[in-house]
């Protein structure tokens, strides 16, 4: 399964990446790109709180 999408400005893009193998194509321009990691179980958790 291949997926693409375009990001906007000001959009936030959230992967889950216990299970994704993920990459990314050539783009121009300026970006900010910011990393965080959390534990799978407080993701979860997280998500189950949100209601999602």
């Amino acid at each position: 399964m291949r997926s693409r999408s375009r990001g906007r400005p000001g959009q936030l893009l959230l992967i889950d990446n216990w299970r994704l193998l993920h990459g990314r194509t050539h783009y121009s321009g300026n970006r900010v790109l910011l990393g965080c990691y959390t534990g799978h179980d407080d993701l979860e958790s997280a998500y189950r709180l949100a209601g999602l």
